[in-house]
């Protein structure tokens, strides 16, 4: 029943987006698994036969699968429900009553395969719990998910959607209100592992419990280990539609803090680490002649890099938080924005991790993903053509005998590298944004020395700022111009003005001839 939600919710509108099914090829016994299967089989050749046909690529068709011949120990399949099986979600799951290990996956997939890469959404948090082998007799399933249950109730802590009985242990499973896009992952295992910790008393299978890849078994089967039948034993809700819950309520009762509290504290935390490398707070303590202890400030680190678009991409965040609040962005200043993000990320991420941020980024600021996709292609090829050149410098190759993908020689890292300039000027940053965010890569060459001395006041100790250049001749040059005006005034002579202002002759000659009226 809490299958048929997950697929009445399985986007339609969204292509090629895939839920996977297994069954132990073993299990392939019956007449109409075997038939459901070689359905599967058939509207994939056909799909194959239609690709031939347009591209005229014969000779990468194949033959037809039989699905009777070459039993695996494991069929798995990755099947979009309305297009391939030709059945309601709803049909389709009571088609599976009586079959033998039929799982389905609780992810959805870019591709019909069931691998961490191809993840595309995640639909829920789940807690596996085995039945223990020295126990096994006087275990009871209803027992233990009363156990289970109780914990979260005086931990006051949200209950699953429902709980699952596999044949041989308990999956306790939370529903999410809106899959979770995949690079939330490492969201979604910090809120699976408190889950974990609650109920580790409870023989809990860690890592099944924290893989996003994971397959369960689908009610109304049968476990061949045990024999038993896999049926509900406890459901939140309508049985038809669980509870579903909100993941951000779910992280903020399960996590130690809310979440807006740790972004602030990591926020916080990242600016003391940049400030502290900034200000030149790490000390090179040495020991002199006479044995006493001086500490001296070492020059601020330079940036490499990949730390440098790391601070980009931080500074980014907060422009855009700061002028749209994290939502849509305006069509004017859509691509500049993206753009300079794309190129900070790809210092930071191999191009397939790259373009799922691009597209997922593309989303929140108002484009599609094919058009986020597009037009950042330049950078993802500047990016995958660094990956190329970096692994056949790994596999032995010297620098100069490396090409890039269009074969073209090339000895240095192809990807785009912004400065702090091109970002001011091509998102327009103002000197009041710079200094009201305290942005840490783009800043102005006049805050950035402003920024030094402070730095260097601090490593000394001085209350006060120490003056620029600019502002030292300034200065100087208002304090000669009053002593010209003086010397004016009574008509000194050179030696009269030293011995009346307390300066040397050599220093009043100077002022006198460099602001004497020609």
């Amino acid at each position: 029943m809490e299958h048929v939600d997950i697929l009445h919710r399985h986007g339609k509108k969204v292509k090629k987006t895939f839920v996977t099914f297994q069954q132990r090829g073993k299990a392939l016994t019956s007449t109409s698994g075997v038939a459901r299967w070689q359905r599967v089989e058939d509207a994939r050749y056909d799909r194959k036969v239609e690709a031939a046909l347009a591209t005229g690529e014969w000779e990468a068709l194949g033959p037809r699968h039989d699905v009777t011949q070459g039993t695996k120990e494991m069929y798995n399949r990755g099947i979009r429900i309305d297009e391939v099986t030709g059945l309601e979600p709803f049909a389709f799951i009571t088609a599976l009553a009586g079959e033998r290990d039929v799982y389905m996956s609780m992810s959805r997939y870019w591709l019909p395969q069931r691998k961490k890469k191809f993840v595309k959404e995640i639909a829920a948090l789940y807690v596996d719990i085995d039945r223990p082998k020295e126990s096994a007799k006087h275990w009871r399933p209803e027992v233990e998910l009363a156990k289970a249950l109780n914990t979260l109730r005086d931990a006051k802590k949200p209950l699953p959607s429902y709980a699952m009985y596999s044949g041989r242990g308990i999956n306790l499973v939370w529903l999410l209100q809106s899959p979770l896009p995949v690079q939330a992952t490492g969201r979604w295992q910090s809120v699976a592992r408190r889950l974990v910790e609650l109920l580790s008393v409870y023989n809990v299978d860690v890592p099944a419990s924290l893989d996003v890849c994971r397959t369960f078994r689908i009610s109304g089967t049968v476990n061949s280990k045990s024999g038993d039948t896999v049926t509900p034993l406890w459901i939140q809700g309508d049985p038809y539609a669980p509870f579903r819950h909100d993941f951000d309520v779910l992280n903020d009762a399960l996590q130690p803090m809310d979440r807006e509290s740790y972004l602030l504290e990591r926020r916080m935390r990242e600016r003391s680490a940049w400030s502290k490398t900034a200000a030149g707070e790490r000390k090179d303590i040495r020991r002199s002649k006479d044995g006493q202890r001086h500490s001296r400030s070492q020059p601020t680190a330079k940036l490499t890099a990949r730390s440098g678009q790391q601070r980009l991409s931080a500074d980014l965040d907060l422009l855009r938080e700061h002028r749209w609040g994290n939502g849509e962005i305006p069509s004017g200043a859509r691509d500049s924005w993206l753009y300079c993000y794309t190129v900070a990320l790809a210092w930071t991420m191999p191009p397939h991790a790259l373009e799922r941020s691009v597209r997922a980024l593309g989303r929140e600021i108002g484009w599609s993903e094919t058009e986020a996709v597009a037009n950042m292609s330049s950078v993802l090829d500047r990016a995958r053509e660094a990956q190329h050149l970096q692994e056949r410098q790994a596999g032995g190759e010297g620098i100069g005998d490396c090409d890039n993908v269009h074969g073209a020689k090339t000895k240095q890292d192809t990807r785009y590298r912004l400065s702090a300039e091109a970002v001011i000027e091509r998102l327009a940053v103002s000197e009041q944004e710079i200094r009201e965010l305290n942005l840490r890569y783009v800043i102005t060459p006049e805050i950035r020395a402003e920024r030094e001395r402070e730095r260097m006041a601090a490593s000394r100790g001085q209350e006060t700022t120490p003056m620029s250049r600019e502002e030292r001749k300034l200065t100087t040059l208002r304090r000669d111009w009053e002593i010209m005006e003086i010397i004016a005034a009574n008509a000194w002579s050179v030696r009269k003005a030293a011995a009346e202002l307390g300066m040397s002759s050599s220093t009043i000659g100077r002022i006198v001839r460099r602001l004497r009226p020609c």
